[in-house]
């Protein structure tokens, strides 16, 4: 049998080498994506606190420009895939006296780094924040304001990426590592841990994985790993992003925030902590305590409870900045490395960046019709129809329907993280019950096994141990 011939081999299937695959699906190209977990989305973009940011430090880096550049092409990409997107405003707020004698230094060097791009105000009174935001501490003295943000389910983004470059063509190949690459003079050749491919180009997206593909090329590149943990209450506390006035922040992380998410809940968080390996994600007592000590002085009325907890590893270059370059070896292979935050925000935009790379390196882009979707991945309206319409629910608490985890299954879920991420399985207050067993045995029937085979988000994690 012969062996098919890609144009353009992703390896990574996180939210950049989705927004990349999603890019060239619009063309008449051949597209493979490989990825070595079980299902998109499950290594660094698993772990996003889901804000479309417009700070980040430093604004002469890549990471600055793309991220501005890519929060204005949210709402042409949320509109095109059926993605919730909610614009709000980010209160930068200042808390003693002097903090409140920098409100105007900050306000002055965030209005020349930001020009007309995003609006900038500054407040000097607890009561003008008031009319923009009710529920902050007495504490309040000013602040800065700052437009242009917004919040996105990233699940259900990704998702969207995933469905729509799919049904344009791309191939997705699950479980496939990446063990070596081959550089001809012509032709790049993957070889995973089950099969051999081969392409004219390369995208290494491989997340905290990236550095070590691009030292199969013969790239130098070093990461260190910074954990990011977010805890999330069950109530909103706050119509915009409230976050504290300081000019020591690192340059590597925003600070954090609390963050009123789509569905109505708030997300504080995340921290930054160096850690040894890209497979820390325990949430500490530490780190929950550091998150509500920052911000808990922020707001008046306290949330009421905290029903999740989660952490991400993010790649921290020596740079300090995203690595979006050919191959030291090859124009064939473009290593698009250390994405860290503003990832999520920037995925756009570096799949622009991307593209024209690869016009530059000779591949020929002749656009085709394309499918769109009619619906959203995840559509409410269409969950609480199923309650109307007396269907069974797994889970009362997070409105799971049976219906919902066969549609789950159909679009790709094969472990539980992919069926949680996809229906919202267990993002309330119901992480241990029967609703969640009913779900699972459910999903190993649309699967054509049993729950015992399972697992959480992969090899090495079952669920059940017998059934």
């Amino acid at each position: 049998m012969e062996r098919k011939f890609y144009d353009v081999i992703i390896v990574g299937s996180g939210v950049v080498g989705l927004f990349i695959a999603y890019s060239l699906s619009k063309f008449d190209l051949d597209i493979l994506v490989l990825e070595k977990e079980p299902e998109v989305g499950m290594g660094v973009s698993k772990g996003h606190a889901s804000v479309i940011h417009v700070v980040q430090l430093p604004f002469n880096s890549l990471k600055s420009r793309l991220g501005r550049k890519g929060n204005k092409m949210y709402d042409k990409v949320c509109k095109e895939l059926k993605v919730s997107l909610k614009r709000l405003n980010t209160l930068i707020l200042a808390m003693s006296p002097f903090q409140y004698l920098l409100i105007p230094i900050v306000y002055l060097y965030l209005k020349m780094k930001l020009g007309n791009e995003f609006p900038v105000k500054a407040v000097f009174s607890r009561k003008g924040i008031l009319k923009i935001e009710k529920n902050i501490s007495e504490k309040v003295l000013g602040g800065i304001i700052i437009g242009g943000y917004g919040v996105i389910d990233s699940f259900d983004l990704m998702y969207s990426l995933y469905r729509f470059a799919s049904k344009n063509g791309v191939e997705f190949r699950f479980n496939s590592e990446v063990q070596q690459i081959k550089l001809e003079d012509d032709v790049v050749s993957v070889f995973t841990d089950k099969d051999m491919f081969t392409g004219r180009y390369l995208i290494n997206a491989a997340g905290l994985q990236g550095a070590r593909l691009a030292s199969m090329i013969g790239d130098d590149v070093k990461y260190e790993y910074g954990k990011g943990a977010m805890i999330i209450f069950s109530d909103e506390v706050s119509n915009n992003i409230l976050t504290v006035l300081s000019l020591k922040n690192d340059p590597r992380t925003k600070g954090g925030s609390i963050t009123p998410t789509v569905d109505g809940k708030s997300l504080w968080g995340p921290n930054l902590v160096e850690v040894k390996s890209a497979t820390e994600v325990s949430v500490t007592e530490e780190d929950i305590n550091r998150i509500l000590d920052k911000f808990t002085p922020l707001v008046k009325e306290k949330p009421r409870k905290l029903v999740k907890s989660y952490a991400g590893v993010r790649p921290l270059t020596r740079e300090n900045d995203f690595i979006i370059k050919f191959s030291s070896r090859s124009k064939r292979v473009i290593n698009v490395i250390g994405i860290c935050s503003p990832g999520l925000t920037a995925a756009p935009a570096i799949a622009e960046e991307v593209l024209e790379m690869l016009r530059q390196a000779g591949l020929n882009m002749k656009e085709k019709e394309v499918i769109y979707p009619d619906k959203p991945v995840y559509d409410r309206d269409n969950i609480r129809r199923h309650i109307l319409m007396g269907e069974y629910l797994m889970c009362p608490c997070s409105i799971v329907s049976k219906g919902d985890v066969s549609r789950a299954v159909e679009d790709g879920a094969v472990t539980l993280q992919g069926l949680s991420f996809r229906t919202k399985l267990g993002f309330d207050e119901c992480l241990m019950t029967p609703g969640l067993w009913r779900a699972l045995k459910h999903m190993a029937e649309e699967l054509g096994t049993t729950p015992d085979k399972i697992t959480l988000k992969g090899e090495g994690s079952w669920i059940v141990k017998k059934y």
